[in-house]
């Protein structure tokens, strides 16, 4: 027996995954991430239908996409950071009185700023160092634009790390996707 004018359940609700709720920074990352991997996923197909149909695969396509998957992944880091989405074991913690979890989230955060202060430097340092080189198949393009994923990622994961999140309707640190 079914009932008449109930809308049937979805496994994930459109707003269950808080677009709608997110702050406009976090949109705009989350939207240009998007627009990346449309273009990755565009750029892909073009490809195959050059590689297999015509027998004419462009060098520089692969390039880009690569490129492309750099900056996907640096700033997906950050919308996780900033969503509180990055995945986590939480076996030990889930055992602890208050004031064990309260440490286990101090020492996560300590661990996640070293790696991502780390992350920064060593990004910036990379980019200095590639800043007048040029990609292999696109003449007059700067290699630093796809070096530069790196300290922008790790400077946006930092930022989005300790950035309070203001709205109680937001999850908690430890109750996000639960």
């Amino acid at each position: 027996m079914t009932d008449e004018g109930k809308q049937p359940q979805v496994a994930i609700e459109a707003d269950e995954l808080g677009y709608d709720n997110e702050r406009l920074d976090v949109r705009l990352l989350i939207t240009g991430a998007s627009i990346v991997l449309g273009a990755t996923v565009l750029l892909t197909f073009g490809q195959v239908i050059l590689r297999f149909v015509f027998n004419n695969p462009q060098a520089w396509a692969e390039e880009v996409l690569r490129y492309f998957f750099v900056w996907i992944i640096f700033i997906g880091t950050a919308i996780a950071v900033a969503r509180r989405t990055h995945i986590r074991v939480t076996e030990i913690e889930d055992r602890l009185g208050e004031r064990g979890k309260l440490l286990c989230k101090w020492l996560r955060l300590t661990i996640d700023a070293i790696c991502f202060a780390f992350l920064l430097v060593a990004g910036v340092m990379l980019s200095r160092r590639n800043i007048d080189k040029e990609f292999f198949t696109l003449v007059g393009v700067p290699l630093v634009l796809v070096y530069a994923a790196v300290p922008v990622g790790a400077a946006l994961s930092l930022f989005y790390l300790f950035r309070p999140r203001p709205r109680a309707s937001e999850p908690a640190l430890h109750q996000t996707f639960q």
